[in-house]
């Protein structure tokens, strides 16, 4: 396809809503981190992530080693995250038909083969295929092999093929689908890390397997938009660690992808952007790619064939507003320098990079020390504290430091409707008088931004997984001591946000997932479910974060401690089941060689029979145990903790004497610096009931309570002293405001309330206008009683007033209202009212 025909279809196929596509994921944007050999603490490679999705089926699954026979098929589904991510029976518990039946109910009668769950097509199968746990993407494998995924921006974009009876554009599900020149896509990268780990003996042979299988097949991305169209992984094994590449290519059918080697003693990290920057194909030690990658290139106008091929340079995503270019910058380029800072301190890396594209950075940097587990899991819960960028700090945390910034959403009746809803209704507001609520559109989101933290509030589940054998034979380590992958690639996994959780070890080895990892769903709790009990320690705590971290990093490393002195004992033992298994199979095998016809083959089959119950059948039972007791006894204390942090923390105190005679709740008053920023100190805001030289400007005051004459109100009665109190601002002294208020009634007084609500006069704070009312120019500091006394005002009916006056010793005529107006012409206030801000906007923000 020429370039500028490319150009337009990539125009429209962008721009066309009915060609949309989702997998029904929501805030997908995941870290991903890996670690060498050599710069591990245990020698293991060490490949990290954490799945970033607000609905995403957190549930951990072990998905079986399996034997094919010939001819069969591999089912493909259109990729699916949301719960239940699969529907399948033979792919492990989780996926089970009955599992979701006995767990969801009634929710939703999910069934094989219909909607999401229809087949959009299939590949043939392999002989045989790895057992491996997963979750919304493929974990490790029985061979060893480890990966982590993280969404990345890319410039062309892939469409998954429609399932089979359905029309083109037509779904039972909201996902709508096209018809491309080429087809349509087969597989995503949920699909492709599967099929790597269920085919890949090693991270290499992963890589070959999952880059194969798109450009046949074709891949397409998260969604229709450049900024979810790529894809990368960190893939690992024993002994070598990699950095995966991949989008769609130019027809929609096939794939582009690249791989490099990261060096055995660097840390790498991906963060939304791919990293992979010069490719030498004559370097296939650390350099892997697909064949169509310079030609793709070129024939989609992408580069122009000079100087060395850069495949970020070329197919990376790289927004150019003004708006998009900073939030870029912050939310993919500060986890990838925050990792990298953490270790190789003394590099010195700038917090923000030369380019979007990452410029300035390395693709990987050597530690300053070794990586062990509490490094690594330190790393994926991190929030840049103690930098310029600590979530912790700063009036978005709050009083008490909460790091979660939540995602932006578009709040208007046109989205969410989330504020109207909610009852803060619509106020006039601007110079022009035109509806403004506190509603946000999409376009205003892009605006501004937060920082976006690795430990993030939306995280489904993360894990760290770490590899010391890259197949499943046992073989000798530099120690002489036996290694073997089913017992030593260990993933330490949990679900939430990895500050608010505790992770437990789950070896590759296990029969099945443990269950507190293997429950749950979002639509309830479920006191069995690890995401839950974390999920609501991190609610409750993150409230008060500054003083409850302390309480939860206790509870971690009391956790994390047991499960590793379990996983020692529970390894030593598990080997010593494969050694066992190994005597009894080379036992048969001496006893098939020596014994006669026809003896022979019965002696044989009992010994190998004995062989594989004193192996590895034995050593899975023996790894399930310890990685079933390890996350029950974390679940456990976490639901206490809950409960502990509970009582500890709430209503703006702490318990610190819990067996004291006498409790005596320590209060968690503000901090100063928050104390400040929210206002607490500004002298504008005068003491309620007393006079002085605090009270704003008078002219202002008697403006504050101006309504037009046609909204004044009809009826009579007495006004009670709660609605006075609330409707005439710095208006405090009781005598004054009882003669004030002698005749009208109650319906009167709501009137003007909400009169002076929508004025957003509260406090005594001008706003740039009013509804119905006469607008002044401005509000400056009145310094002497001349100038207040010329100051226009308008009296309301319910007042007794009604008409406009020049002067306000004026209404000293108008009978009820002449006392407050005498009230106020007693002050000579200076300098209490800020000078009328730029625009509305501003002024609703201070007030």
């Amino acid at each position: 396809m020429p370039a500028k025909l490319l150009s337009l279809w990539l125009l429209a196929i962008s721009a066309a809503p009915s060609f949309a596509w989702s997998n029904g994921r929501h805030g997908d944007a995941c870290t991903a981190i890996v670690v060498g050999k050599d710069a591990s603490a245990t020698g293991a490679t060490i490949a990290s992530h954490t799945d970033d999705c607000l609905n995403c089926d957190w549930r951990l699954n072990k998905v079986p080693a399996k034997t094919h026979p010939k001819g069969a098929m591999r089912r493909i589904r259109a990729a699916r995250f949301a719960y239940p991510r699969c529907l399948e029976e033979g792919r492990g518990l989780a996926c089970s038909p009955s599992t979701i039946e006995a767990e969801a109910g009634d929710l939703h009668q999910w069934k094989d083969g219909e909607g999401w769950f229809a087949d959009i097509g299939s590949i043939p199968e392999v002989e045989r295929t790895f057992g491996y746990l997963e979750s919304s993407y493929a974990i490790a494998n029985e061979a060893g092999v480890t990966m982590g995924e993280t969404t990345c921006g890319a410039k062309l974009i892939g469409y998954p093929k429609a399932p089979s009876g359905h029309p083109i554009g037509l779904s039972p599900t909201a996902l709508k689908w096209i018809d491309n020149p080429a087809g349509g896509a087969l597989l995503d990268i949920s699909e492709l890390s599967r099929l790597g780990l269920e085919r890949g003996a090693t991270a290499r042979e992963a890589i070959k397997v999952m880059g194969g299988l798109a450009e046949a097949h074709g891949f397409y991305g998260a969604d229709d938009t450049p900024g979810e169209a790529g894809e990368a992984l960190v893939v690992a094994d024993g002994n070598e660690a990699w950095l995966f590449n991949i989008l769609c290519d130019d027809s929609g059918g096939s794939a582009v992808w690249a791989a490099q080697r990261v060096p055995d003693d660097h840390v790498a990290v991906v963060a939304n952007q791919f990293t992979i920057r010069k490719v030498d194909l004559g370097d296939e030690e650390n350099f892997m790619a697909s064949k169509n990658m310079v030609e793709v290139a070129l024939r989609a106008g992408l580069w122009d064939g000079k100087g060395e091929f850069d495949f970020a340079a070329a197919f990376a995503w790289v927004p150019t507003s003004e708006t998009s270019f900073p939030y870029t910058l912050t939310y993919a380029a500060r986890r990838m320098w925050r990792i990298m800072d953490l270790a190789a301190p003394a590099l010195k890396l700038p917090p923000y990079p030369d380019s979007a594209l990452f410029d300035g950075y390395p693709i990987s940097v050597k530690p300053e020390a070794l990586v062990g587990r509490e490094e690594a899991l330190s790393w994926l819960r991190d929030h840049y504290e103690d930098t310029p960028y600590d979530m912790t700090k700063g009036l978005a945390a709050g009083p008490y430091g909460d790091p979660a910034r939540y995602d932006g959403a578009d709040t208007t009746d046109a989205g969410e409707g989330l504020y109207k809803d909610a009852g803060l209704g619509w106020l006039e507001g601007g110079e022009t008088g035109r509806p403004v609520t506190d509603a946000v559109t999409m376009d205003d989101n892009r605006k501004g931004k937060f920082e976006r933290a690795i430990s993030c509030f939306r995280t489904a589940h993360s894990f760290a997984a770490f590899s010391l054998g890259s197949s499943a034979a046992a073989a000798a380590g530099s120690d002489g001591e036996k290694k073997n992958a089913l017992v030593d690639t260990v993933v330490w996994f949990s679900n939430y946000a990895p500050h608010a959780s505790a992770f437990s070890p789950v070896p590759v080895g296990v029969p099945e997932a443990p269950a507190p990892f293997g429950t749950g769903l979002h639509h309830r709790v479920d006191v069995k479910s690890a995401y839950w009990a974390h999920a609501l320690v991190g609610n409750w705590a993150d409230r008060f974060h500054i003083f409850t971290r302390g309480d939860v990093r206790q509870a971690q490393r009391k956790a994390e401690s047991r499960g590793e002195a379990a996983l020692l004992e529970g390894r030593r033992t598990a080997l010593e089941a494969l050694e066992l298994g190994e005597l009894l199979a080379a036992g048969a095998a001496l006893k098939g060689a020596e014994a006669d016809a026809p003896e022979a083959a019965q002696e044989k089959a009992g010994a190998e029979s004995l062989a594989g119950r004193g192996g590895a059948r034995e050593a899975a039972e023996i790894l399930g145990a310890v990685a079933q007791a390890s996350a029950a006894a974390n679940l456990a204390d976490w639901w206490a903790l809950f409960w502990a942090l509970a009582a500890k923390y709430k209503d703006g105190q702490r318990l610190d004497d819990l067996g004291a005679e006498t409790l005596t709740p320590t209060k968690l008053w503000y901090p100063r610096s928050w104390l400040e920023e929210a206002g607490y100190f500004r002298p504008e805001l005068p003491p309620w009931g007393t006079g002085g030289p605090d009270h704003p400007d008078k002219g202002a005051l008697l403006e504050a309570v101006s309504v037009p004459p046609a909204e004044a109100a009809q009826s009579s009665g007495l006004v009670s002293w709660s609605h006075a109190a609330a409707l005439v601002v710095g208006l405090a002294a009781g005598l004054a405001l009882a003669a004030l208020f002698a005749g009208p009634g109650k319906q009167a007084a709501s009137q003007l309330r909400q009169s002076l609500r929508r004025t957003g006069e509260g406090a005594g704070l001008p706003l740039a206008s009013r509804r119905g009312g006469r607008a002044r120019a401005g509000y400056e500091t009145i310094d002497d009683e001349a100038a207040a006394s010329s100051a226009h005002v308008q009296i309301p009916s319910v007042l007794g007033g009604g008409a406009s006056f020049d002067k306000p010793d004026a209404v000293l005529e108008q009978g009820g209202v002449s006392s407050a107006v005498q009230y106020i012409n007693d002050f000579k206030p200076a300098a209490v009212l800020p000078k009328r801000p730029a625009s509305p906007r501003a002024v609703r923000t201070m007030v």
